[in-house]
């Protein structure tokens, strides 16, 4: 259960940093010059969320429910683990852009747009946290709500008499 729970965080923090990454640099580089050059050097971020997004549906659906069986919604989220997460794996990922790039790993201290997405990953890790927690509150209150209560019966009880009314045909009015 631990490791599904690892990789519902980890797909969440992967979400969470193709967005902060795309905010960051989006923010950092309003010249629309800047933006087309962006567009080329990340093209490998171009098919990304085809794959992330529906898994992060999923790791979003998968932590609400553990969340909401556990001791309460969002119970085993904190916002500022998922923003841990995210900031180590931004890091890593623009100092790998950069040595690919042939520019050196510290080139990532001298751009604007990476402490942009840095400072975004801990918004959207508040966000996301909120979103699983929302997503808890939701399922909780649906399984709250589907439960049999003692008031009310699982099954209505039907009678002999309303199951014979239900097979005969409604009668119809004969014009002439």
């Amino acid at each position: 259960m631990a490791d599904q729970r690892r990789l519902a965080l980890g797909i969440l923090a992967l979400a969470g940093v193709l967005i902060s990454h795309a905010v960051g640099y989006w923010i950092a580089e309003l010249d629309t010059a800047d933006r087309a050059q962006t567009v080329v050097d990340h093209g490998y971020l171009a098919v990304v969320p085809w794959f992330l997004g529906p898994a992060a549906l999923v790791a979003i659906g998968w932590l609400a429910v553990k969340s909401a069986r556990a001791a309460g919604p969002g119970a085993d989220l904190r916002w500022t683990h998922l923003a841990g997460l995210q900031l180590v794996l931004l890091a890593v990922q623009e100092t790998g852009e950069r040595v690919v790039a042939g520019e050196g790993a510290m080139a990532v201290l001298g751009e604007p747009a990476v402490a942009w997405s840095l400072g975004c990953s801990l918004l959207v890790a508040a966000l996301l946290t909120w979103l699983v927690r929302s997503a808890a509150k939701a399922v909780a209150r649906w399984a709250r709500a589907a439960a049999p209560r003692p008031d009310r019966p699982a099954f209505p009880s039907i009678t002999g008499t309303q199951v014979i009314l239900l097979l005969l045909p409604a009668p119809t009015l004969v014009r002439g």
